[in-house]
């Protein structure tokens, strides 16, 4: 089985961000005024990782003919459910900043994750040795971007414990 629809996953994977533009939060901390170095370095890693993330995939077309084809889609469709559960969760939970970040059944930062497990996921559909580099590359600044956001609404006494 061959499908020529590698462009499915950056369409799939940001249809929810789509209602975020329209959606914010409605307790959205402001941005920081002085990010440290670190930070700013982590967000920028984090752009070049989305950039070759979305773009990517609008090369390659799934191979789904083999079992571990089968088994990539299998967890793509695994982890983009995670996901959209995830958006639903933010939205039935009042859009407030902090369920962006709040862990789900014990895994931190779902929201995170469950992307990056669907693009490595599609990176091996895809057979695209590419897309998995770039997928590391944003994980590395997703993920430190995300921690760091969770962190700041904590601190924030967004999640309610404060």
């Amino acid at each position: 089985m061959h499908i020529n629809s590698g462009w499915l996953v950056t369409v799939l994977l940001l249809l929810p961000n789509a209602l975020f533009v329209f959606f914010k939060p409605v307790d959205a901390l402001p941005e920081e005024a002085d990010k440290s170095k670190r930070m700013q370095f982590m967000e920028n890693l984090e752009r070049v990782g989305q950039a070759g993330s979305f773009l990517l995939p609008f090369l390659y077309d799934f191979q789904l003919a083999t079992t571990a084809g089968k088994i990539a889609l299998a967890c793509m469709v695994v982890s983009l459910s995670l996901y959209y559960l995830c958006w639903g969760r933010y939205f039935l939970k009042g859009r407030r900043f902090i369920w962006l970040y709040m862990p789900l059944w014990g895994i931190a930062l779902p929201m995170a994750v469950f992307p990056l497990l669907f693009l490595l996921a599609a990176s091996a559909a895809l057979r695209s040795i590419p897309l998995a580099a770039a997928t590391a590359v944003l994980a590395v600044g997703h993920l430190s971007v995300s921690a760091h956001e969770f962190s700041r609404a904590r601190d924030a006494g967004l999640d309610g414990v404060k």
